[in-house]
């Protein structure tokens, strides 16, 4: 089951994953390592956990009404971990600065630490669930992306064998460039 809130981009989302399938590309069978940065209320992980029914989901999600929402629709579901933070290229703290696009359109900055929201970096996630690879790295993280890209990316970037990423060049330019820089092939 999957949980929707009323008057929410919850209806939307849940079309574009589960109906429109915007997942549904193949990305090879050996799908061992999901990370879902910007889980959202866990719809793409659950959707991600039904189709790698092996895989480790690890779900990042700053918002606590989201996060909240995120974890009553994985609960059902042990190979998904959820992760109660923002992503930035190194742990530090973020806080909300603008709201776009309804409940999924968090936008966010770096404040001082230890104030606002807790980030944590691709890095960090590897570590602490001891990654060897990340077969499928999901991006939807409203122009967090420039600051991710953007960062230290050599303890992590070798083992992504797969990308898929909403770039947010309307919120934050250079979005694109930094996508392309890091992902070339």
């Amino acid at each position: 089951p999957v949980h929707l809130r009323r008057g929410t981009s919850d209806w939307l989302v849940f079309e574009q994953i589960f109906l429109v399938e915007e997942y549904g590309m193949e990305f090879g069978n050996n799908i061992a390592n999901v990370i879902d940065l910007g889980a959202y209320i866990g719809l793409s992980a659950v959707y991600f956990a039904n189709r790698y029914s092996t895989a480790k989901i690890i779900c990042v999600e700053p918002d606590a009404d989201n996060w909240e929402m995120l974890c009553a629709n994985t609960q059902y579901y042990p190979n998904i971990s959820v992760i109660h933070a923002g992503v930035w290229s190194r742990r530090a703290s973020l806080e909300v600065v603008a709201r776009k696009t309804g409940d999924w359109g968090n936008i966010v900055r770096e404040t001082a630490e230890g104030k606002g929201i807790p980030a944590v970096a691709i890095s960090d996630i590897v570590t602490d669930y001891g990654l060897e690879s990340i077969d499928l790295l999901k991006v939807d993280i409203e122009g967090s992306e420039k600051e991710v890209f953007s960062g230290r990316v050599d303890a992590w970037l070798s083992k992504v064998k797969a990308v898929v990423c909403e770039l947010h060049d309307r919120i934050v330019p250079g979005c694109t460039e930094s996508y392309h820089r890091l992902f070339k092939n």
